[in-house]
């Protein structure tokens, strides 16, 4: 276990990694903050070394997940191309994760986040995404983000609702029948989702018809058992494998 450090504060938390040993998370700066004691900034690690990502302006950010881009291929390219292709392939990679975006508190929460893409030191706000509120939980091989938005309801209540997005088009996927919420927590390289509901503790896994359009609302299925509840999937794998764990806290 390596201890990876902080950004001159007490704490850190990693939370993703991609296939180059890259890791993301979020640590504590050494500046203070009135509600969380210390400020907390988003950070991408690799081969010893903490950088800080700053945030959208406020003096709050996480970084929630990270992953290795995918690179267009050519059918006529030959092998150097493919090696050349392979090299950028690896080299190039994106984060998310979810930032204030000043310190002045908004109601009906203290301080809303946004979520934003970073690649190349720079730093993108995607917005609330159609709510009051948006917060990434990760992103795949090819830009496509998920993760959950907040809008109000007639009383003024939160509701989360799951969301992928991609090149600017996001989709609301909707939430398990019966249920008022949802969360999507990771995407595969085939674009398949899974995630869960907060209060009702229902799991979810959509599958996209061919590939997944976010211009377009396309049939996906959402899937729970009605005989039983279940904590929140958290992972995909692209062998259609998923994790999570059960009311017992069992993976």
């Amino acid at each position: 276990m390596h201890d990876l450090g902080t950004l001159g504060g007490t704490y850190s938390y990693a939370i993703g990694i991609d296939s180059e040993s890259r890791v993301v998370g979020a640590a504590q700066t050494d500046e203070s903050h009135p509600f969380f004691g210390q400020q907390y900034h988003p950070f991408l690690w690799k081969r010893g070394v903490m950088r800080d990502l700053g945030t959208l302006g406020g003096n709050l950010g996480f970084a929630t997940g990270i992953s290795v881009i995918e690179a267009p291929q050519s059918r006529e390219e030959g092998e150097a191309d493919k090696e050349q292709a392979r090299k950028t392939r690896h080299s190039r990679f994106q984060v998310v994760g979810g930032s204030i975006v000043d310190n002045n508190p908004t109601p009906p929460f203290l301080f809303p986040m946004f979520s934003f893409l970073w690649e190349d030191g720079v730093m993108t706000n995607l917005g609330a995404l159609g709510g009051i509120q948006s917060f990434p939980e990760a992103i795949n091989d090819r830009s496509q983000v998920v993760g959950e938005f907040t809008v109000l309801d007639s009383e003024g209540t939160g509701i989360s609702h799951a969301f992928s997005w991609k090149d600017g088009l996001k989709q609301d996927l909707g939430t398990v029948a019966g249920d008022s919420d949802s969360i999507a927590y990771a995407i595969n390289h085939k674009c398949q989702i899974v995630g869960g509901s907060r209060f009702r503790l229902h799991r979810f896994a959509i599958q996209p018809c061919s590939r997944l359009s976010l211009g377009t609302r396309c049939a996906y299925r959402s899937q729970h058992p009605d005989s039983c509840q279940f904590g929140p999937a958290v992972d995909c794998s692209l062998r259609n494998q998923c994790a999570g764990t059960d009311r017992g806290s069992r993976v």
